[in-house]
């Protein structure tokens, strides 16, 4: 499940950026810096630092000045998910993966998507983002990666039902070649009693060691 959770580095020029946008920085004015605009970087600054409400607020002030700013509809869609927001980071991701490619955008509304039990859904946007960048990396926070998106797929296309267990279980191997799982081989299902019961547990492992609690 998404979740927040803030983290240390860099909360100097978290709380200085936000100063000035506050009007109470160098000179008493409302500029981060020398352009007098906030930017991209300034917003993804904050939300790297884990204060994620105030990076809804500077990608709403990017987006009242570039109202078609895709990147500013899904920083928001991120910093929302983030806090746990998910209608409103599925209408941001929303918003972006309309107009724009972009494996960050997908990645994060196939999160959303999967918390909120749509997992049809999920499985189209982390398909399009994997296409988009087979070894995608979220670069504002550590650790999530294309290896979340293959668990993402893995576990929707379990939810799926039976017919899509082959699915869920192409996603096992890639991330868990050595498995050994067969589903017409019960000595292959490590002790458990159904092959749906050793897909869901060696799913749980992948999560374990692969998936990032973030997203999943």
């Amino acid at each position: 499940m998404i979740y927040s959770r803030a983290r240390g580095a860099g909360l100097l020029r978290s709380a200085a950026l936000l100063m000035a946008l506050a009007g109470c920085g160098d000179g008493g004015t409302n500029t981060p810096g020398p352009s007098g605009e906030i930017t991209l970087d300034d917003a993804w600054s904050v939300f790297e630092v884990g204060e994620y409400s105030d990076a809804v607020i500077l990608f709403y002030e990017i987006l009242a000045r570039e109202p078609s700013s895709l990147l500013a509809e899904s920083g928001l869609g991120w910093s929302f998910a983030f806090q746990g927001e998910l209608d409103s980071a599925a209408t941001h991701f929303a918003v972006a993966a309309a107009g724009s490619s972009d494996a960050e955008t997908y990645a994060g509304y196939a999160a959303v998507l999967l918390a909120v039990g749509n997992r049809e859904g999920a499985i189209e946007m982390a398909e399009a983002a994997l296409l988009e960048d087979p070894s995608w990396v979220f670069v504002h926070f550590e650790g999530v990666d294309y290896r979340d998106l293959r668990v993402i797929l893995a576990s929707a296309f379990f939810g799926q039902g039976p017919e899509f267990f082959v699915n869920a279980q192409e996603e096992v191997d890639r991330l868990a070649p050595d498995n050994g799982l067969s589903p017409g081989d019960p000595e292959s299902w490590n002790g458990h009693p159904s092959y749906a019961a050793a897909i869901l547990s060696e799913i749980q492992q992948i999560e374990a060691k692969h998936g990032a609690e973030i997203l999943l």
